[in-house]
């Protein structure tokens, strides 16, 4: 059974947007269920400010300030996104094991006991899998459709109910990091990386404060680049689309001509003018899909930086 050694370190990575209204609150449980874990290791929280807003960043200073050499503050230049943000949160993490997490109080600290047990009988990728959560009917089953659907189109075995909030080894951590794409779906990746894996039940709680900061524009953004990022069955399903189009207008063409042959051929302009405009559809749908595709790969031979670093703060105990 491995452990954590005195001369290692415990990395808690939370990418965080507008919480300026319950941070303290976040950071004060963290680091209660840290000193909990009484581990002989160093542990330490890197929270990175993507561009907050709402005065979040100089509420994160403060703490570095009151928790010298606990705290890590990364100041992104603006807001990237969220997977840029919790990309940025791992690559500025130091442990030899990290939990990522988000800063809404959603992401229960009180499993990070369980996801260490789990770490220490040999598993590499601890991740949550959401058992219940306090969202809106509409909500849940947008997010159980995704999860399902997104498994059955992928090439991979992506978890079900499984956001970011998981512990990852330091080799889990730096395969993810070495990875070249900027378009992340977290959980994607992470199931993609491999190594030893297991998902543990975690009641997913209800938000501390205001509202998500995704919101439906943003949710909807994520799903797409994790279906574009991570399946290639839309494309499959236009290829049936055209094929079965086809065979539908073979079918116009012989139901015309027999009816040319009996003399009442004006009957099946209707059929004619539904099939034109049904097939102008799917191929304006394909041609969407497609450009999504195209979207993706441009965004990557561009190979700009996944996100720009304004400044970093850190106080050492004693300064």
């Amino acid at each position: 059974m491995r452990e954590l050694q005195p001369n290692q370190c415990l990395s808690v990575a939370v990418p965080v947007f507008n919480e300026a209204a319950g941070i303290d609150v976040f950071v004060e449980e963290v680091r209660r269920h840290l000193a909990a874990l009484r581990l002989s290791a160093n542990t330490e929280i890197v929270l990175v400010n993507d561009g907050s807003f709402d005065g979040t960043g100089d509420k994160l200073d403060a703490l570095a300030t009151q928790y010298p050499g606990e705290l890590r503050v990364i100041h992104l230049s603006r807001n990237f996104g969220f997977c840029a943000a919790a990309s940025a949160a791992l690559q500025y993490a130091k442990g030899n094991v990290v939990i990522l997490m988000d800063a809404d109080m959603q992401d229960d600290p009180g499993v990070f006991s369980a996801f260490l047990e789990r770490w220490r009988e040999g598993y590499d990728v601890v991740y949550a899998v959401r058992s219940s959560r306090k969202d809106s009917t509409i909500f849940r089953l947008l997010t159980w459709c995704f999860y399902r659907s997104l498994r059955y189109m992928s090439q991979l075995s992506l978890p079900l109910d499984s956001g970011i909030f998981a512990l990852l080894d330091q080799r889990v951590v730096s395969a993810i990091n070495a990875l070249p794409e900027r378009n992340r779906y977290i959980p994607g990746l992470r199931c993609w990386v491999g190594f030893n894996q297991i998902g543990i039940p975690v009641e997913r709680r209800p938000r501390g404060h205001g509202k998500s900061r995704m919101g439906l524009r943003g949710l909807w953004d994520l799903a797409l680049m994790a279906f574009f990022s991570f399946s290639f069955a839309p494309l499959f399903v236009f290829r049936l689309a055209g094929m079965a189009a086809m065979a539908m207008a073979c079918v116009v063409v012989l139901l015309s001509v027999v009816l040319y042959a009996l003399g009442t051929l004006p009957v099946t302009w209707a059929l004619v003018a539904f099939l034109i405009a049904a097939f102008g559809g799917i191929n304006l749908l394909g041609i969407g899909v497609l450009g999504e595709y195209i979207s993706l790969i441009y965004d990557e031979v561009r190979r700009r930086p996944l996100f720009l670093v304004e400044r970093v703060t850190e106080r050492n105990p004693g300064e």
